[in-house]
């Protein structure tokens, strides 16, 4: 609500914006501090168990590193983006919209040491996808004390052999929903399974 509320004031001009944003600044600053810390404290716990994950679903040695990409330092977050929500003003009223804070801030992955959006393969891709979907149902499995729905759509399409055998053993355990326009592959990975529902 506070982005939305400094994003209208900012569509009304530099003029009208300048006297009344600081209150927004500072309510945006105040929450982004507070998500910033919340999501590199999951990060943080997540990438102890990424490398694991990944190599568990793709039978292969390679290494996954996690970072949460700001343009501030954890620590600093609140302040730094005050300050840059203050000199931006200008800017983000020409614009019309709030050009940094929580909202833009990204997940960053490493795969053998490289940025997985430019180094990885579409099946690498798909695999770490899996591989935090995974970390994510077993947050919620600890959380919750029961095992979610995992919903998948044509998650196979992309994957060679080992790794469609790799993931399908990770399924097993799941109550699994998934969505393919090649149902074989589904009957020949599962066919000992009752917990997985291919529709085609």
């Amino acid at each position: 609500r506070a982005l939305s509320q400094r994003n209208a004031l900012l569509k009304r001009g530099y003029t009208v914006a300048k006297p009344q944003i600081f209150v927004w600044n500072l309510r945006l600053s105040e929450l982004g501090g507070k998500i910033a810390a919340e999501r590199t404290a999951l990060i943080e716990k997540f990438t102890g168990n990424a490398t694991e994950t990944y190599r568990s679903l793709t039978n292969s040695k390679s290494e996954v590193f996690m970072r949460y990409r700001s343009p501030f330092p954890a620590d600093q977050y609140e302040s730094g983006l005050l300050k840059k929500l203050e000199s931006n003003l200008e800017r983000d009223c020409l614009i019309g919209y709030t050009t940094i804070g929580p909202h833009r801030d990204d997940l960053l992955v490493e795969l053998n040491g490289k940025p997985a959006e430019s180094s990885a393969s579409r099946g690498e891709t798909r695999s770490l996808v899996l591989m935090l979907k995974k970390m994510e149902l077993q947050m919620l499995e600890t959380l919750h004390g029961s095992s979610p729905l995992f919903l998948l759509d044509d998650v196979f399409s992309e994957l060679d052999g080992k790794r469609r055998h790799a993931i399908t053993e990770h399924l097993q355990q799941y109550q699994t929903f998934i969505t393919t326009t090649d149902a074989d592959i589904v009957v020949k990975n599962f066919t000992k399974s009752s917990n997985v529902i291919a529709l085609g």
